[in-house]
């Protein structure tokens, strides 16, 4: 990262995506192999020529150029400083936000902040799964997610999740002008042959503690590693991430002995 100032907006020196990712995609597509890509593939730092190539011939999605991270609180004292600059720089007003709630940005200068009460019935963004979805892949019809995420556009192939904001009348306006929905996609499978799949949130940093994976039959006791609030966030991996990716991976193998 550039410098040490942590009040700053960190900027990656190195990483994104390169023409040996691009050519690797290719191939694993060509021979009909399982892709997963995740949040974040997209934005900064790889450059738009490979973002191009590998969204318009490989996967035929499109990145908005949004990206949104939820805050249990946004006080000033709770969100980076750069933040708060960036905004006040944008409307020209002081940063006057306490509640719980959710920022999207879009490069350096657009800002976009809903605050739990004029903007959000709800702070929390859910993931909501139809019934055939989620029975197939064996994960509940609605969880919460407190992570960040992009927001991106599925266009023929198929949305398998949905994030989904409880807004007010409010929060969908200033959704709205901003060429924003409350409803965009959470995971994305290609309609072709369903093996290349973009998670759109930052699914992979779940506080799951690894010596869990030492014990097959942990899965019996997760009902004690969560609780039955709705809003716990506990849920997200053991109710949707672990049986979503354990679907997806039977389905592939199942799919190779046809």
């Amino acid at each position: 990262y550039q410098g040490i100032n942590r009040s700053r907006r960190s900027r990656k020196l190195y990483g994104g995506l390169n023409n040996n990712d691009y050519l690797l995609l290719a191939e694993m597509r060509k021979r009909d192999k399982l892709v997963i890509l995740e949040y974040n593939t997209f934005d900064f730092p790889t450059n738009a020529f490979e973002k191009y190539r590998i969204e318009e011939d490989q996967l035929g999605i499109k990145f908005s150029g949004w990206t949104g991270q939820y805050y249990a609180s946004l006080d000033s004292l709770d969100v980076p400083f750069w933040m708060l600059k960036m905004y006040e720089k944008r409307y020209r007003m002081p940063w006057d936000f306490n509640d719980a709630g959710i920022v999207f940005l879009k490069g350096e200068n657009e800002i976009v902040v809903l605050e739990e009460g004029p903007h959000l019935q709800n702070a929390l963004p859910f993931i909501v799964t139809d019934d055939e979805v989620a029975a197939g892949y064996g994960v509940v019809n609605k969880v919460p997610f407190a992570g960040p995420f992009d927001v991106m556009d599925a266009r023929e192939n198929r949305s398998l999740s949905n994030f989904s904001l409880d807004v007010t009348d409010e929060g969908a306006e200033l959704l709205d002008k901003h060429f924003l929905t409350p409803v965009f996609p959470a995971v994305i499978m290609d309609n072709n042959t369903g093996h290349s799949i973009y998670m759109c949130g930052d699914f992979a940093s779940g506080k799951i503690a690894p010596w869990t994976a030492c014990f097959g039959s942990l899965n019996i006791l997760k009902g004690f590693l969560y609780g039955d609030d709705i809003n716990d966030t506990r849920r997200f991996f053991w109710l949707y991430y672990k049986p979503l990716l354990s679907g997806i991976m039977d389905k592939y193998y199942i799919s190779l002995d046809k």
